[in-house]
C-alpha cells in the first residue's frame, strides 16, 4: 500500500513539473518558406518541340519584362511551343495555363505572359513576347475557312489575316476578311497576286485605315524593286494619291508563298483618290467587255471602265455625262485648235497633273502601264491622271534584256499624249518638270532603291528558294541574269542610262 501510494505521488510531482515548463517556455517557429523571386530565367524555341518550324534552337532575350526572339529565316510563327525556366508556381497567357515545352501559342502576335506566385492574395508578374523572323519584314498569316483554296478572280473565300508587327512598324492586325485573286495575265503566273476585303475598315501596318488591299507578286520582276520605285517616283512629283505599301512575307493555309507587296487597293475614299460623291474614276481598260458596264469614246475607240461609282450604284445618267465629257475632250485634243487656252483640251483637263504622270511613266520607260482618269466631281473640276499604276514591265524588262538595252525609245507616246506633245505648252511643262526631276529627284530615287534592297535582302533569297526562276526566262524575258544582286544592279544601270538619254533628248522636243 505504502509503495502504490509513493510511485503516485511520483507520477502527480512529474505532471506537475512538465506543465511548469511548458507554460514558461516559448514555443519553437515552424521554419518560413522563402518567397518565390517571380521571373523568366530562360525563354527560348527547342526545335525538337517545333519540328516543323525550326532547324535550330532560338534563344529569346528578356529584358525589362520584355521577351523577343528571332528567327534567322522567314518561317510561320503562329504555332510555336516555347520552352521556359524561372520562378513561378503557374504560367497564363489570357486565362490558359502554360505549360513549359507543351503549350502552343501563336507568335503573330504580341502576347502577354502572367508569371503567378500562387499566393492569396496572387502575387503577378507579366512579361510582353514578341517573335520576329530575321529578314526584318512583317509576315502575313492568310487562313481560309477549311483551308479552301483561292480560285478565281471574282469569288471570295472567307477567312482570317493576320499582320505581325516588327521593330518598324507599332502594331500588327488580325481580323476576318474575304480573298480572292486579282490581275489579268498576272493571275496567270505561279506565283499569285491578291485581293483583300477585311470585314471592318483597318489601319495596316501605319496605313490609313481601310477595308481594301492588295498582294501584288511582283513575279515578272526579279529584282521586286520596280513597283515601289515608281510609287517613289509619283510621291515625290506630289501626284494626287500614291499608293501607299508595305514589303511582307506571305502565308497562305501554312505555306509560304515569298516576298509579296502589301499595297492599297485602286479607290475612291477619303485617304486614297480622293474625289466628291458626284466624281468618277475610271480606267482605260483593255478587258472593258468583262466588266458589266462601261463605254467607248466616239472619236477615238478608245475603252473605260468604272473604278467609281461602283458599278452597282452607276446610273445612266452618270455613264452618259462622263462618256460624254471624255467625248468632249477627244473631240477638242484633236481639232485644230487644240491648243486655244480656252477652248481647247486645256478646258477639260488638269495639265500640270498629265505632265507629272507622263514623266513618271516615261523616265522609268513603263512599257504596259494602267492609266486612270479622276474628275473630282460633275461640275468645273477637269480631268486628271492618277494614281499610277503597274510597273513590272519598266526599267528595262519588256525590253527582253537585249544588248544594247533599249532605254533609247519613247513608250508613252499613244493614247493622248502623241497629240499633247505637240502643244509647246504641254512640253514645256514636261521640260519644267523634268529639270526637278533629273536633279533632285533622281538622287533620291538611287537611295531608294538601295535602301529597300537592303530591305528585302533577306527576304529575297527565301522568295528565290520558293520561286527558282532567277535562272528561267518569265514573261517577256529572252536572257536571265542569274542572282537577285544582278537584277538589282541591272534596275540601276538601266536607270541611269535612261536619264542619261533623257538628258539629251527632252530638250531637243
Amino acid at each position: 500500500m505504502r509503495k502504490h501510494l509513493l510511485y503516485a505521488l511520483l507520477c502527480m510531482t512529474t505532471l506537475w513539473c512538465g506543465c511548469k515548463d511548458d507554460k514558461n517556455s516559448e514555443p519553437t517557429p515552424e521554419p518560413e518558406e522563402p518567397a518565390i523571386e517571380l521571373g523568366f530565367t530562360s525563354f527560348k524555341f527547342e526545335a525538337s518541340k517545333n519540328p516543323l518550324y525550326l532547324y535550330e534552337d532560338v534563344e529569346a532575350t528578356i529584358k525589362n519584362g520584355e521577351i523577343s526572339a528571332v528567327i534567322p529565316y522567314v518561317v510561320d510563327v503562329n504555332k510555336l511551343v516555347p520552352t521556359f525556366e524561372g520562378g513561378f508556381v503557374k504560367v497564363y497567357v489570357g486565362t490558359k495555363v502554360q505549360q513549359s515545352g507543351v503549350t502552343v501559342n501563336d507568335f503573330t502576335k504580341e502576347l502577354t505572359y502572367t508569371l503567378s506566385a500562387g499566393t492569396v492574395p496572387d502575387r503577378t508578374v507579366q512579361y510582353k513576347a514578341s517573335v520576329f523572323c530575321f529578314t526584318g519584314l512583317p509576315i502575313v498569316t492568310v487562313e481560309t475557312e477549311n483551308r479552301s483554296a483561292i480560285t478565281s478572280k471574282d469569288t471570295y473565300v472567307k477567312g482570317t489575316v493576320t499582320i505581325s508587327k516588327t521593330a518598324n512598324y507599332e502594331s500588327g492586325y488580325t481580323g476576318t476578311m474575304k480573298i480572292r485573286g486579282r490581275g489579268n495575265a498576272t493571275w496567270g503566273y505561279a506565283k499569285k497576286p491578291y485581293r483583300i476585303k477585311l470585314d471592318a475598315k483597318s489601319a495596316v501596318l501605319g496605313m490609313p485605315a481601310d477595308k481594301d488591299w492588295v498582294l501584288l507578286a511582283n513575279y515578272c520582276d526579279k529584282s521586286l524593286l520596280r513597283t515601289a520605285t515608281a510609287f517613289k517616283l509619283s510621291e515625290l512629283l506630289s501626284m494626287p494619291w500614291t499608293p501607299r505599301s508595305r514589303f511582307v512575307e506571305y502565308f497562305l493555309n501554312g505555306r509560304y508563298q515569298g516576298n509579296y507587296q502589301l499595297t492599297e487597293h485602286v479607290k475612291v475614299a477619303a485617304d486614297r483618290m480622293n474625289v466628291s460623291t458626284d466624281g468618277y474614276l475610271i480606267e482605260r481598260d483593255g478587258y472593258y467587255n468583262l466588266e458589266p458596264k462601261w463605254f467607248v469614246t466616239d472619236l477615238k475607240g478608245h475603252p473605260f471602265t468604272f473604278k467609281y461609282p461602283d458599278t452597282d450604284d452607276l446610273t445612266q445618267a452618270q455613264l452618259d455625262y462622263i462618256k460624254g465629257y471624255m467625248d468632249a475632250f477627244e473631240k477638242a485634243l484633236y481639232s485644230d485648235d487644240f491648243k486655244n487656252a480656252s477652248t481647247g483640251y486645256r478646258k477639260y483637263i488638269d495639265p500640270e497633273v498629265w505632265a507629272n504622270w507622263y514623266l513618271v511613266n516615261e523616265v522609268l520607260c513603263n512599257k504596259d502601264t494602267n492609266f486612270y482618269f479622276y474628275k473630282k466631281d460633275s461640275g468645273s473640276s477637269k480631268l486628271g491622271m492618277s494614281p499610277v499604276w503597274d510597273f513590272e514591265w519598266s526599267l528595262g524588262v519588256g525590253w527582253n534584256y537585249t544588248e544594247p538595252a533599249r532605254y533609247d525609245v519613247l513608250v508613252q507616246r499613244w493614247l493622248y499624249f502623241d497629240r499633247l506633245m505637240q502643244d509647246p505648252y504641254f512640253v514645256g511643262l514636261v521640260k519644267k518638270r523634268w529639270e526637278t526631276v533629273k536633279n533632285e529627284y533622281i538622287p533620291q530615287l538611287y537611295d531608294f532603291i538601295n535602301a529597300k534592297a537592303r530591305e528585302i535582302s533577306l527576304s529575297q533569297k527565301t522568295n528565290f528558294e520558293k520561286w527558282n526562276i532567277l535562272n528561267t526566262p518569265v514573261s517577256v524575258e529572252v536572257i536571265t541574269l542569274g542572282t537577285w544582286a544582278n537584277e538589282v544592279q541591272y534596275v540601276k544601270d538601266f536607270l541611269a542610262k535612261r536619264v542619261e538619254w533623257l538628258s539629251t533628248e527632252i530638250p531637243k522636243w
